[in-house]
């Protein structure tokens, strides 16, 4: 609102000045056509005048159509401006989903944790085994603590800890019940690293590893995301249309559609 009020007092002003010049100009331009009556009888030095008040007119016209020039470069710079902020409204809202898309996820996993076990790759409770990392009092880790430590680093920004302890898990459990969770988990960490390469070989890593798991359509979705991101707008609207035709009706083929829509608004921008 203030960049249009301000460009709104700019454009006026010099409306109104160029108004004003041109009003002079016209003034001036008529005061030497009623002296062309009198050329006959003009002096040396008034025909001297008049060709100074001639020059001066074409002046006037110059200023005028500089000013003229001037708003329109205020015209472009006020649309740059728009696009601009439409561009900050899209990183604000991308930002948003994200980490609503995040607390949701972790949400699944605590209620189902707080259950008796955790979601494995088949979206069933599991114990996991207790044998492998171990934690920081030197006792053994299952499976499941390791995986909820790395959920834990990832919610509370920890990122880069959280990528460590995520591969840690899938050293330690290669096969284990949160892999699949794991791999993806990892990817998103990196996502939020904005290291966009990395994530998208690790969200590759759970489509091919694991092609029944149940984060295949966020893994396809992440990596449209990161592609997004790096502004390869073919790869990203390739991935991102097959998101929303191999997975219709899920959270993520509508994410899909909205990053599709503003992949429309850059190609018109």
């Amino acid at each position: 609102m203030i960049i249009n009020r301000f460009s709104a007092v700019i454009t006026t002003r010099v409306a109104c000045l160029a108004g004003c010049v041109l009003f002079a100009g016209l003034v001036g331009v008529a005061s030497v056509s009623a002296a062309e009556t009198n050329t006959k009888n003009m002096t040396i030095d008034q025909r001297l005048s008049r060709m100074e008040r001639m020059m001066a007119n074409q002046s006037v016209v110059e200023i005028f159509m500089q000013l003229q020039n001037l708003q329109r470069e205020i015209e472009t710079i006020r649309g740059e401006l728009e696009v601009l902020t439409h561009d900050i409204g899209g990183m604000k809202q991308r930002q948003k989903d994200l980490y609503l898309d995040l607390d949701n996820r972790l949400q699944q996993v605590e209620m189902a944790a707080s259950n008796g076990g955790s979601l494995s790759a088949s979206g069933t409770s599991s114990g996991g085994d207790s044998s492998g990392q171990v934690n920081m009092t030197g006792e053994p880790q299952s499976e499941q603590e390791s995986y909820q430590r790395g959920l834990s680093l990832l919610r509370s920004g920890s990122y880069q800890e959280a990528v460590n302890q995520f591969k840690a898990v899938l050293e330690a459990y290669p096969t284990g019940d949160y892999s699949d969770n794991a791999q993806y988990w990892l990817g998103e960490a990196y996502y939020v690293l904005r290291d966009f390469k990395a994530a998208i070989a690790e969200f590759a890593k759970v489509i091919n590893s694991y092609p029944s798991s149940k984060k295949i359509a966020d893994a396809h979705l992440k990596i449209g995301f990161s592609y997004f991101e790096l502004q390869e707008w073919a790869k990203a609207k390739v991935t991102l249309e097959r998101v929303v035709k191999d997975f219709a009706g899920t959270t993520a083929s509508r994410l899909a559609q909205r990053r599709l829509q503003q992949l429309k608004l850059k190609e018109k921008g």
